[in-house]
Formats: structure tokens, C-alpha cells, sequence
């Protein structure tokens, strides 16, 4: 794999990463991929908080749960 990097881009990398860049690029993608599934979840629970449908059917649920069905 080959990536192209502007100067300032690349500086950082010297500066940050020291000689195991391939960590540090490592680490920062999965850093930002963690970040972004964290937005999505939360992004996912307040649609759920919002949907009023989807509240009522899981009370529903909780209770023929507690029915011991």
C-alpha cells in the first residue's frame, strides 16, 4: 500500500510516531474507528429515545417477559 502525505502531514508523523510509523497509523485508525462507532451508537440511542413506537412495543415486550413466557 502507498499513501501520499502533505508536509505538515508528514512532519507530524516523524515528529509523533518516532520509527514505528505503521503503529502509529495503526493506532490512529482504529482511535478514529472506535471514535466513529461510538458517535453512531450514540447517535442510534437517541433515534431510539425519539421513537415512541419502538417504546411501546418494548414495554410490551418487558412485560410478557416478566410473564415468565
Amino acid at each position: 500500500m502507498t499513501i501520499s502525505l502533505d508536509q505538515d502531514a508528514f512532519g507530524f508523523l516523524v515528529t509523533e510516531a518516532g520509527k514505528n510509523r505503521s503503529r502509529f497509523i495503526n493506532d490512529l485508525l482504529l482511535s478514529e474507528r472506535e471514535r466513529m462507532l461510538k458517535g453512531q451508537i450514540h447517535a442510534a440511542n437517541l433515534e431510539e429515545v425519539e421513537d415512541i413506537e419502538y417504546k411501546s412495543e418494548l414495554t410490551d415486550w418487558e412485560i410478557a417477559a416478566g410473564d415468565d413466557l
